[in-house]
C-alpha cells in the first residue's frame, strides 16, 4: 500500500501515529491523519491550506477541542481504522484523477475531504474546506510549478527496505520512555521553551480550570520541563492547548521554575513566532487565549510580534516598605499581566556587571512586601520586582531590571512588566495613546510600547523579536533519579 507514497506522505502517517500514541489511542482514525499532517509542516498540502486563508494552529486546536483522550499504550502497533483506511484509497483515487503516479500530501487532504464523515472531515468542512477549491488549489500549484511540483517530494525507490507502515521502520530503536517535542526561542535573549506535543492531558475547561488541574496533578511535568538538567532558572514553559473560543487560533499556558504565570509577554512573542515557524500561523492578527483573557497578536512581515495585552493598571501608588539591610523603598504596585512592583528611586546600576547585587537588592524588596501582607487586588502575590533608571542608549527612554518569581532575572525587558510601566505613566500623565515608549532591558535588548484607553480601560501593546533556537525531542526516564528536574523541594 505505502510503497508510492512520498517520503512527506510516509511521514504525515508517522505523525499521525505519534499523535494517536499521545491522544491515548491504539488505532490510528482521520483526526490523528489530519493531525500528522499539518505536522509536515513544509509539505504541499500545508502550502494549500495557507493559500487557502486557513490556519494550521486553528485546525489543530478544533481538533484537540473534539477528541476525548483513550486510555490506549504509546508504543503499541496500530492499526487504521475503516475511515482512515478509506482516506487513504481516496488519497490513491486523487491522484489517479490527477494522473499523478505517486501519492503526496495533497492527495492525503483531499482523502480527508472526500471521506468527510469522519472528526478531520468534519472539522476541514468546518472551516470552510471544499473538495472543489482544494482541487483547483492542487492544480492551480501542479500548473505553476510545472514538472518542479512533483520533483519537490518524489516517491521512495521501489527497493526501499521501508516498504511497511513507517512507524515500523524504528521498532529496533522504539522506546516506552516518554517524549516531550519541545521548541526553544529567545525573546531579547529570555528563553521560552514551547511544548508541541507530549504534554499531559488537561480536558477541555476553561483556561484557568486547566492550569489548576496543571497545577494540582502535574507540577512534576512542568518541573521535568524547565528546571535544571533540561532547562535553567531563566527558562519559560509554554504549553499548547485548545482555546475555548473559535476567535482564537489556540490556548496557551505559561510557567516556570517555580509555578505558573497567567501571562507572559516575552513568551507570547516567542510562542508566535514558534507557531509561524511550525506555519500554523502567517503574518496577520490573531488571538490567543491566556488564563487571564483573550490576547490579540500581530505577526509582521518582518518577523517582529505585536502583543496587545490584557487591560493593565496601577492598583497603588507610592507605596513605601522597609527593607532589611536597604531601609525605606518606595514604589507602585500594578498590574500588565502579572503582578509588579516598580521602584525609581533605588541608587542601583542597572548594568550587567552589578547582578548580584541587583538580584540581592529585588530579593530582599519582595520578602519585605510579603512579609508585610503588601499585595495586588484580591491578596494576589506581588511576586515580580522592577528597577527603572534613564538608559545610556541614545532614543530609549528607559532601562529595566525585573526580578521573576524564581529569583531569576528577566534577560528581556519583560512585557508584562512593560504594560504596568505603561499603566504607571499613563496614570502620572507622562504617556499618551498612542505614544511610543522604547523599553531597555539590563542586557541591553529592546521592547517597544504603547497604549490605547478603551471603554476606560489601558490596553498595552508590545512589540518584539524573538528567534528559534532549537526543536529537540526531551526524554522522561523513570530510571533517572532527575527525571521529574531539580526541584529545590
Amino acid at each position: 500500500m505505502w510503497q508510492r507514497f512520498t517520503e512527506r506522505a510516509r511521514r504525515v502517517v508517522f505523525f499521525a501515529q505519534e499523535e494517536a500514541g499521545r491522544l491515548g489511542e491504539n488505532y490510528v482514525s482521520t483526526e490523528h491523519l489530519l493531525l500528522g499532517l499539518i505536522k509536515e509542516r513544509d509539505s504541499v498540502a500545508a502550502r494549500i491550506l495557507d493559500r487557502m486563508g486557513v490556519s494550521l494552529a486553528r485546525i489543530w486546536s478544533e481538533i484537540e477541542r473534539s477528541v476525548t483522550p483513550g486510555k490506549g499504550r504509546q508504543g503499541q502497533d496500530m492499526q487504521l481504522t475503516p475511515r482512515a483506511k478509506q482516506v487513504i484509497d481516496l488519497a490513491y483515487d486523487e491522484a489517479r484523477l490527477l494522473t499523478n503516479d505517486y501519492i503526496g500530501t495533497e492527495h492525503l487532504l483531499l482523502g480527508l475531504i472526500r471521506e468527510g464523515g469522519g472528526l478531520a472531515g468534519r472539522v476541514l468542512a468546518k472551516l470552510g474546506i471544499t473538495l472543489e477549491r482544494t482541487r483547483a488549489e492542487v492544480l492551480a500549484l501542479m500548473e505553476s510549478h510545472g514538472s518542479a511540483y512533483a520533483s519537490k517530494t518524489p516517491p521512495p525507490k521501489q527497493d526501499t527496505p521501508r516498504e511497511s507502515l513507517p512507524w515500523l521502520y524504528d521498532k529496533a530503536v522504539a522506546t516506552t520512555k516518554p517524549k516531550i517535542h519541545v521548541i526553544d526561542s529567545h525573546t531579547g535573549g529570555e528563553p521560552t521553551r514551547l511544548v508541541v506535543s507530549g504534554a499531559p492531558d488537561l480536558g477541555t475547561g476553561s483556561l484557568p480550570a486547566q492550569l489548576t488541574l496543571f497545577r494540582d496533578r502535574y507540577d512534576q511535568f512542568r518541573s521535568a520541563i524547565v528546571n535544571e538538567p533540561r532547562g535553567s532558572e531563566a527558562m519559560v514553559g509554554a504549553l499548547l492547548v485548545a482555546a475555548t473560543t473559535e476567535e482564537c487560533v489556540t490556548g496557551v499556558l505559561f510557567f516556570n521554575n517555580v509555578g505558573f504565570l497567567g501571562m507572559c509577554g516575552h513568551g507570547m512573542i516567542g510562542v508566535v513566532t514558534t507557531l509561524a515557524y511550525l506555519n500554523f500561523i502567517t503574518p496577520d492578527e490573531h488571538k490567543i487565549e491566556t488564563p487571564v483573557g483573550v490576547v490579540s497578536v500581530v505577526l509582521h512581515e518582518s518577523g517582529e510580534v505585536s502583543v496587545t495585552n490584557v487591560p493593565s493598571y496601577r492598583y497603588r501608588e507610592s507605596v513605601s516598605v522597609e527593607v532589611e539591610g536597604i531601609g525605606t523603598v518606595t514604589g507602585d504596585i500594578a498590574y500588565g499581566g502579572n503582578w509588579f512592583y516598580l521602584v525609581e528611586g533605588h541608587r542601583q546600576e542597572l548594568t550587567m556587571q552589578n547582578i548580584e547585587g541587583l538580584t540581592d537588592f529585588t530579593w530582599r524588596i519582595r520578602q519585605a512586601l510579603a512579609a508585610n501582607g503588601i499585595t495586588g487586588a484580591g491578596g494576589q502575590e506581588v511576586d515580580h520586582i522592577e528597577l527603572f533608571a534613564p538608559s545610556p542608549t541614545e532614543g530609549v527612554n528607559s532601562r529595566n531590571f525585573v526580578l521573576c518569581p524564581g529569583k531569576a532575572y528577566d534577560r528581556s525587558p519583560c512585557g508584562t512588566g512593560t504594560s504596568a510601566k505603561l499603566a504607571c505613566l499613563v496614570a502620572d500623565g507622562k504617556l499618551q495613546p498612542g505614544e511610543v515608549w522604547k523599553q531597555e532591558s539590563v542586557t541591553g535588548s529592546l521592547f517597544e510600547g504603547s497604549v490605547a484607553i478603551v471603554d476606560g480601560q489601558i490596553i498595552p501593546t508590545i512589540k518584539g523579536r524573538a528567534h528559534i533556537n532549537g526543536e529537540a525531542f526531551l526524554l522522561l526516564d523513570p530510571a533517572d533519579p532527575l527525571c521529574w528536574g531539580i526541584r529545590g523541594e
